[in-house]
């Protein structure tokens, strides 16, 4: 975690210098979840010397989502304690905001094996999903490598918070949007290419999907995936889920 620490007018005394320290400290270990570089926490404290006042003024920056709180009082530690504890509250609000959309992508998937549990397979359907799945299994492993490296730079970037998506979840979406637009028709020239650019429409749109629900936004662009119709998923299956998982080795090498 980056700190940043300013005293502004007056030299603090060295026991004021230790609670700021060992309150970052507590901070830090609250915010674990997300990447140490990527956290920044800011702490001003200004002393009114007319009031006989101290001002202080936190701010913790996280990936797409910045904290701030700012006491006021007589007692310099009092004020500095009651300032950190303002910020941990808001971390504890936005990580349980975190792992609710965790769990709504959990129940979505779940949904999604109750859908093709309940679907009956026609011999067509069959067919159709075989003739998908031997045309993309070539190019699923390569697939699952280009997706861990998109949300890795995109992690990186500050575009997602760390942990907010899994190589899984976008592939899941490459599989149905893929799948979908083979059932319209042409025959697809090059398999590869084409599933590596679904792969980058899919990962922008679970970023902005990401994004509006961070911000408490109801509306929802038509085109950002939810949980796609039952007609769909049912021709697919577990084969989605289970079909393309990277071996042993492969897995071992992600971060």
């Amino acid at each position: 975690m980056k700190r940043n620490i300013e005293f502004k007018g007056f030299e603090p005394q060295q026991s004021v210098r230790k609670l700021i320290d060992r309150l970052i400290s507590k901070l830090q270990k609250n915010a674990s979840m997300f990447s140490p570089e990527l956290v920044h926490v800011r702490v001003m404290v200004e002393q009114n010397s007319v009031k006989s006042l101290y001002t202080i003024s936190t701010t913790l920056h996280l990936p797409r989502k910045t904290l701030a709180a700012k006491e006021e009082q007589h007692d310099m530690q009092a004020a500095i304690k009651a300032a950190f504890a303002e910020i941990d509250r808001q971390l504890e609000k936005y990580k349980a905001s975190l792992r609710g959309e965790h769990s709504k992508r959990h129940k979505r998937r779940e949904q999604v094996r109750e859908l093709n549990a309940e679907a009956a397979s026609s011999a067509a359907a069959e067919s159709k999903r075989d003739a998908f799945f031997s045309m993309v299994n070539p190019h699923l492993k390569r697939l699952h490598h280009f997706v861990r490296h998109l949300i890795a730079y995109a992690e990186a970037m500050g575009d997602l918070v760390e942990g907010d998506l899994t190589p899984q979840d976008v592939v899941d979406g490459v599989l149905v949007r893929a799948y979908r637009e083979s059932l319209k028709g042409p025959r697809i020239p090059d398999i590869k290419n084409w599933l590596l650019q679904h792969a980058l429409e899919q990962l922008q749109a679970e970023a902005r999907r990401l994004e509006i629900e961070r911000a408490g936004t109801v509306h929802m662009e038509e085109d950002v995936p939810e949980i796609p119709p039952v007609r769909e998923v049912s021709t697919l299956g577990d084969e989605i889920l289970d079909f393309y998982q990277p071996d042993e080795h492969e897995r071992g090498t992600q971060h």
